[in-house]
């Protein structure tokens, strides 16, 4: 038995709210490799306080058990199970991000558009069921943004992608292939932070 001296790392370390990066082929990408490095490299103190992992599309996350209607149940009430914190800074996100890479002249927008919506459709309602994560998609596109409101079918495409997804304005993303990486990725890692 441990002594009582000794705490689980757990406690002993900054809790750090977890974000699953789904979507990134670091292996066969470059362009994702890159993306993936700008989060989880060289993690500086000012940066918001987020640890990242990268998953696969199809991870299976665990499972919510069903809410119980009183807390006779707990005994002693008040106490945290022992892999509590174990799960939700490892195990159990609190964002879930797909990234895809989909730009707003895309001549296939209808196709892209679908896929997108059944990937994250997977995400969110198979393996994310019954969970308070919340999910968010990020574009990652070629061609360098206009400035607000003056591409009014990006504006149009955004608001149909969302209705397809089932997702919120504030929760998609563009992230434009530029020479400014780190700079777009702390702008989202604010934005997750603030999901």
């Amino acid at each position: 038995m441990a002594a009582a001296s000794e705490f689980p790392t757990e406690l002993a370390t900054r809790p750090l709210g977890l974000t699953a990066l789904m979507g990134l082929d670091i292996n066969q990408k470059p362009l994702h490799k890159a993306i993936w490095e700008s989060f989880s490299v060289n993690r500086h103190p000012e940066r918001v306080p987020l640890s990242f992992r990268l998953l696969p599309i199809d991870h299976e996350f665990p499972k919510a058990k069903s809410k119980r209607s009183t807390y006779e149940w707990y005994i002693p009430k008040g106490i945290l199970k022992t892999k509590w914190m174990h799960k939700h800074l490892y195990l159990s996100p609190a964002v879930v991000v797909m990234f895809y890479e989909l730009d707003w002249d895309d001549v296939q927008w209808k196709d892209r558009q679908t896929e997108c919506a059944s990937k994250l459709e997977r995400v969110s309602r198979t393996s994310l069921q019954d969970q308070n994560t919340k999910v968010a998609v990020v574009l990652i596109q070629k061609n360098a943004p206009l400035p607000p409101g003056d591409d009014l079918q990006a504006l149009e495409r955004a608001a149909t992608l969302c209705s397809a997804c089932d997702l919120s304005a504030k929760s998609l993303f563009v992230l434009p292939h530029t020479d400014h990486l780190i700079g777009y990725t702390i702008r989202l890692e604010n934005a997750f932070f603030m999901i």
